[in-house]
Formats: C-alpha cells, structure tokens, sequence
C-alpha cells in the first residue's frame, strides 16, 4: 500500500518540481511562465485529490468511519448522482441515460457514503464513455440491482476484478483509488460489485444490495 501510494504522490511531485525549477532557473519565460504555474497549479490539485482519497479509503479499511444508516429511496440518491456529474459529463459531450424500473425503491443505507459510490461509478463512466452512459435500477423482491454502463472500449480481460484493487488504472485511469472506495462501501452495507463488459462492448458495473 505505502510503496503504491509513494508512486501516485512522487509522479505530480515530480512534475511540480520540475516547472518550479525551470521557472527559476530562467529556462522558461514570457508565455511559457504562465503555462508552466497553470501545470504547477493543476498538478498540486490532482495531488490533494489523490491524498484525500488515500487518507479516505485507509479510514474506510480501518473502520474509522461511523455509517449512520436510514431507509432511503435508492433512485433518490441516483438521480442526485446524475445530477452532481451532469455539467462534467456535459464537457465531454456524454449524456446520461437513467432508467428507474420503479418510482420508489427504499434500501436502509448511509446516504452520505452510498453517495460517495455512485459519483465514483459515474465519473469513472464519464471518462471512459464515447456519448453516453446508461443508468439502469432495478427492483427484485428482495434487492435492488444498479447498473452504470458505458459506451466505451469495455474492459480488457482480467481487468474484471483489477478494476477494484488498490491503485490498478486501466487505460486513461487517474488515482486507482475511486473504485477499491466504491467496493469498501458496498461491502460494509452487505452489498455486491461486480464489473464486466456488456453485448454492445462497453463496460458495466453491477451494484447489488438488500431492500426494505
């Protein structure tokens, strides 16, 4: 775990360090100043973000975290999902498709957290999505299936599993964090996830989890 975390935080430290240098050692100037603080800037924020995620899912693995959990409409928490990613899914040219098999479906969760999963899955859809993403929820008798699918390559075999593994990024990955988060999640509520490719080549993650 430390010798994986090392390597995210010493490659954008590597970068910073790098501009930083140049810029005072006058190997860059005029415009080129300015593009090397705006690298600099971008750098130190994709470097907060992985810290923060490092410090949350170790807290998540260690039982840091109190869940406080209530019974919930699951769609309710979908639909603020799609809302939260919809401007960023719109810079991508990707529209998101939601498609709730019943107005209300109540599971007992800790919205706060489950929050957490869905905007991971949906961002995750976002990056790798061609045009569009689609949101399937489904009510069983018993539980209720969620499904984010995208339109993009799908997953590479054996990438199934990886996927959720600490600090596994595929191709066009960020941190490899977001998803081993979503799977601490699901399994403290009792639930499933699982990642495969479906007929049309895309990827898709299936959320399993008990209803009340």
């Amino acid at each position: 775990f430390f010798q994986n975390a090392s390597h995210e935080l010493k490659t954008p430290l590597m970068s910073i360090q790098g501009y930083a240098e140049a810029i005072k050692d006058g190997v860059v100037d005029g415009e080129e100043v300015e593009e090397s603080l705006d690298i600099i800037i971008r750098k130190s924020q994709e470097l907060k973000k992985t810290v923060e995620e490092i410090i949350y899912l170790s807290k998540l693995v260690n039982d840091d975290f109190d869940y406080s959990y209530v019974v919930i409409d699951i769609n309710q928490l979908v639909r603020s999902g799609i809302d939260d990613q919809r401007l960023i899914a719109k810079e991508h040219s990707v529209e998101i498709l939601y498609e709730p098999s019943t107005e209300s479906i109540n599971c007992k969760v800790d919205p706060d957290k489950l929050a957490v999963v869905f905007e991971n899955l949906i961002s995750n859809a976002i990056r790798y999505a061609k045009s569009i993403i689609k949101i399937e929820v489904k009510d069983l008798e018993k539980e209720v299936i969620i499904r984010v699918m995208d339109d993009g390559n799908g997953l590479d075999e054996g990438e199934s599993t990886k996927v959720f593994e600490r600090f596994y990024k595929g191709d066009g990955g960020k941190s490899g964090i977001g998803l081993a988060v979503v799977k601490e999640i699901v399994q403290h509520h009792g639930g499933t996830i699982n990642a495969g490719n479906h007929i049309s080549g895309g990827a898709v993650f299936e959320l399993r989890m008990k209803r009340v």
